[in-house]
């Protein structure tokens, strides 16, 4: 059944994805991080093993951390060009993935069949300022936007998983709530005509396939302006939005922030619209570019099953019967 994904500002989802987080939190794995030491996915990609206190190792991760180092391991094993989750044409659909996981396991956790993800429409909020976008409804409903987050549900979370920004390794500790530092790490979000932009580019992706393609998808990932030519600052689109949520949003476990989730919808809801007005068409094909990024690669994935970038391209009625949006961009 495919559910609808509305604005999180709007959506009658909302209180069900924070309930939703909170209890994925409180559910144990029974998977500890010593044993996700010893899978074929740390021989493979050794930067994702886990470090910290014996006593730590040992305790078994919730399923909320346990999404957050799917996406760390994705990002610690390379593919040709990037990793598994960026830096390449698998961004958005590895992503698609990635979300309907989640959706799904709030859908099981809830008993809500028809539960749908929000999205933070953040171009709509990207032209005020500062000033302003810290007094945006947003942070009634996830949370205080600087420091530790200790107001509305999102204050009730607790992870145990960070990426450290000294050594750039993944540690273990006690049970902690996250943090933000919104508005300091970028001076605004994306605005409408940065979507603009990005939409109007008419390739999906191209050589080199990486942070240096002139490509949609790299417009969209942020490693290229939309405006080409305007020699504005980086980051750009959903590179921004990690950068000016700061705090928990910056490393590569990024996904315990349940913002993550929203910020990531809103970009497949961009992509959605782009394949609506041009086609649902990925590059590269499955017999060209490098391993890792083609259209019948497998997308990485821990638990549940993996799906290629070529079976995840219309996740409407009229395809795997997922979702859809309640409006699309441009």
């Amino acid at each position: 059944m495919a559910v609808v994904r509305r604005d999180v500002l709007a959506s009658p989802d909302a209180q069900t994805f924070l309930d939703g987080v909170l209890e994925l939190s409180r559910r144990g794995t029974g998977v500890t991080p010593t044993q996700l030491n010893g899978t074929e996915i740390v021989q493979r990609a050794p930067g994702a093993r886990v470090f910290g206190p014996a006593g730590e190792l040992d305790k078994p991760l919730s399923w909320w951390d346990l999404l957050a180092w799917w996406h760390f391991a994705a990002m610690s094993w390379p593919a040709g060009v990037g990793n598994r989750a960026h830096r390449g044409s698998i961004f958005l659909p590895w992503h698609r993935q990635y979300l309907r996981r989640l959706e799904e396991a709030i859908q099981t956790v809830s008993g809500k069949a028809g539960f749908a993800l929000p999205y933070w429409n953040w171009a709509q909020d990207g032209t005020p300022s500062n000033a302003t976008l810290l007094g945006s409804p947003l942070w009634s409903v996830l949370g205080n936007p600087r420091g530790v987050v200790n107001t509305g549900p999102v204050g009730q979370l607790r992870v145990r998983l960070l990426n450290s920004s000294a050594d750039g390794r993944l540690y273990v500790g006690p049970p902690r709530p996250i943090w933000r530092d919104a508005g300091r790490g970028a001076d605004g979000l994306p605005a409408r005509a940065d979507e603009t932009w990005t939409l109007a580019d008419g390739l999906y992706d191209g050589t080199p396939w990486n942070e240096g393609a002139d490509s949609f998808r790299n417009k969209l990932e942020g490693f290229q302006d939309p405006r080409e030519g305007a020699r504005r600052p980086a980051p750009w689109m959903h590179n921004r939005i990690h950068m000016w949520v700061g705090g928990e949003m910056a490393p590569g476990t990024s996904p315990n922030d349940p913002l993550f989730w929203l910020n990531h919808c809103n970009v497949d809801r961009i992509w959605e619209g782009w394949m609506t007005r041009r086609g649902r068409t990925y590059l590269p094909p499955a017999n060209q570019g490098p391993a890792g990024q083609r259209a019948n690669d497998p997308l990485f994935s821990i638990v549940w099953p993996s799906l290629k970038a070529s079976e995840v391209l219309d996740a409407t009625e009229s395809g795997l019967d997922w979702y859809r949006y309640d409006a699309l961009p441009g």
